[in-house]
């Protein structure tokens, strides 16, 4: 386990569902260690999520903060002109 493998792993736990979180941690709660690591974390996001009935009528996917570049998706060029400063 290393510094990165837990930021990434907090990370992903702070974007869950309600009832995504809940999952995570009845697992977490039942692994020895107290968490079942990113891959484990990934495996149990995607079986979760595979496993909703079709008549749910719940999204199928679990939506992620996107970070604020200045870059955009198409050219990968910056959209700032020398001295503006991009938050």
């Amino acid at each position: 386990m290393t510094l990165t493998d837990l930021m990434v792993y907090d990370r992903v736990k702070s974007c869950l569902s309600p009832a995504l979180s809940r999952y995570v941690l009845s697992l977490e709660a039942n692994h020895k260690e107290g968490w079942i690591g990113r891959q484990g974390l990934a495996e149990a996001l995607d079986s979760y999520l595979a496993n909703l009935p079709e008549s749910s009528g719940r999204y199928r996917f679990v939506p992620v903060p996107q970070a604020k570049t200045g870059i955009k998706p198409g050219n990968g060029k910056r959209e700032t002109q020398p001295g503006n400063v991009m938050l």
